[in-house]
């Protein structure tokens, strides 16, 4: 006869809220006509809070021992915390209004143990550092007439797998090990203005949506009975802001630095860009 548990147990893995953030930097093209190659190293940092979809995991013992199932309500994850490193190439191809780039590197996202005691995201193991690829296209549509002031629109995505380990914890009174993977494909869409303040400074910023979709799959034990389980998530879209500030370094190299806010998340990041 299968067992039902149901617990208060909410699951990081399963949101329906913003998960994580990729750096935007500013929405405009940079690419110049005398410049054959632009390249990269950027960093995000984000906390953000989740909300959790109700999960079911299914032990598979051997016959005739019962099956158990893991009932996880649905709860609010707090104070998630993202890092990503990137590798960034950008593309001549578009000329001066159109840039086409590529991301490498690698990603984790842990959630605050002492503020989720009572959900499973204080109990689940911690994120492994995982390789995140992604791109976009960046295409200048306004500019003034002294070239100071640049309008443009930014469309990126990104794919991450997130590895959770194994770790030990008590639901119910059973012994209770699980590890997660997630697959979570995001795209970001941007607009907004960039300024140049002085010759070595600009501001930029703007609107953008946030889109998320992917899957969780779920390993582990039940007083030592192997068991699984896996759920499809999605983020409707979501309105955010940023802001960023850009500094010329040296000679063809630049810095940004810049925020971002969107609902229950929230980002810092920087990049240093260099034309060759």
């Amino acid at each position: 006869m299968k067992k039902i548990i149901i617990t208060s147990i909410g699951l990081l893995l399963l949101t329906t809220s913003a998960f994580a953030l990729d750096p935007l930097g500013p929405p405009v093209a940079a690419s110049k006509k005398d410049v054959t190659a632009i390249a990269g190293f950027e960093y995000l940092y984000g906390v953000m809070d989740l909300h959790s979809e109700s999960f079911i995991f299914i032990t598979h013992p051997i016959p005739p021992t019962p099956s158990v199932s893991l009932l996880f309500s649905s709860a609010k994850i707090k104070d998630v915390k993202t890092n990503k490193f990137y590798v960034n190439l950008i593309s001549e191809i578009g000329g001066d209004d159109l840039d086409i780039f590529l991301r490498l590197g690698i990603a984790n996202a842990n959630p605050d143990k002492s503020a989720n005691r009572d959900n499973l995201a204080g109990n689940i193991g911690e994120s492994d550092y995982d390789i995140a690829l992604g791109g976009g296209i960046r295409t200048t549509f306004y500019q003034s007439e002294d070239g100071r002031e640049k309008w443009g629109i930014l469309a990126q995505l990104s794919y991450t797998n997130f590895d959770y380990n194994e770790k030990n914890s008590s639901v119910n009174g059973y012994d209770v090990s699980l590890s997660a993977t997630i697959k979570m494909l995001e795209i970001q869409l941007a607009a907004g203005p960039t300024y140049q303040v002085t010759d070595e400074l600009s501001i930029y910023g703007g609107p953008f949506l946030h889109f998320v979709k992917g899957e969780a799959k779920i390993k582990g034990n039940v007083d030592g009975e192997p068991g699984d389980g896996s759920c499809d998530f999605k983020q409707e879209p979501e309105l955010g802001g940023f802001v960023g500030l850009s500094t010329d370094l040296a000679k063809n190299t630049k810095f940004n630095i810049e925020y971002q806010l969107a609902g229950d998340a929230q980002a810092v990041g920087f990049r240093f860009i260099h034309r060759f």
